[in-house]
């Protein structure tokens, strides 16, 4: 999987699994996001082929989350001025997951059985294995639990589109997708300015909390595995 320069697309292999939904589900998906004024937040593809030469099958789709706006500096160099506060990979268990807090990424540490150096520092320490699972951990708590700051017309909306997707994933039985969530966070007066637009329509979402505006961007993304 690799991004373009601009961090518009994302060029990503598909398999045979994943392959096989997305040609079934080809006119029904180009209709649901084309749909309601193209209000879904459902990732957009936009291309979809077979490459001969590896015999593998690609999409590009549209990156739900935009590469933070670019300026200029005084050395005539490009700069970010606002870089993600938080990001948040979804899904409503406790698989959600917090990739980015308060600007530091945060690294997935998992427990797998098979890892027996981890597992004996669990077994000894419980969730204090080591500073980085730790990290994790409260990361996975942090997403399952978190407010995000939002207007009551904001709110209503983005509850209204996610219902509008789940009912189309559960319609062609589709399971294990995801919603990822960016969150910006400027002051007031220079919002305008400095926040990129989104990739999906009416993003980002708004909100103003006491004199900072929170900026949300999401889409919902690898809804391609169907049910067995």
């Amino acid at each position: 999987m690799v991004w373009t320069s601009d961090g518009r697309y994302i060029i990503k292999q598909v398999n045979k699994t994943d392959q096989a939904a997305l040609v079934k589900i080809t006119k029904s998906y180009v209709e649901h996001v084309t749909g309601d004024n193209g209000s879904s937040l459902i990732c957009r593809f936009y291309v979809h082929f077979h490459r001969p030469s590896d015999g593998q099958d690609y999409v590009v789709m549209g990156s739900c989350l935009p590469k933070p706006k670019l300026f200029p500096t005084a050395d005539g160099s490009m700069l970010a001025k606002v870089q993600w506060a938080a990001l948040y990979d979804l899904k409503g268990c406790r698989d959600d997951k917090t990739l980015v807090k308060e600007g530091a990424d945060i690294e997935e540490v998992h427990m797998r059985c098979w890892d027996c150096n981890m597992m004996c520092w669990q077994h000894c320490l419980g969730d204090h294995a080591s500073e980085e699972r730790e990290k994790y951990y409260q990361g996975k708590c942090h997403a399952l639990e978190c407010l995000l700051h939002t207007s009551s017309a904001n709110h209503d909306e983005i509850m209204r589109r996610i219902t509008n997707d789940c009912s189309f994933f559960d319609e062609h039985q589709l399971m294990d997708y995801s919603m990822v969530i960016g969150v910006q966070v400027v002051p007031y007066e220079e919002y305008e300015t400095l926040l990129a637009a989104g990739s999906l329509p009416q993003q980002p979402y708004i909100a103003v909390y006491q004199g900072v505006v929170y900026a949300y961007y999401m889409g919902i993304i690898d809804f391609l595995q169907e049910r067995a």
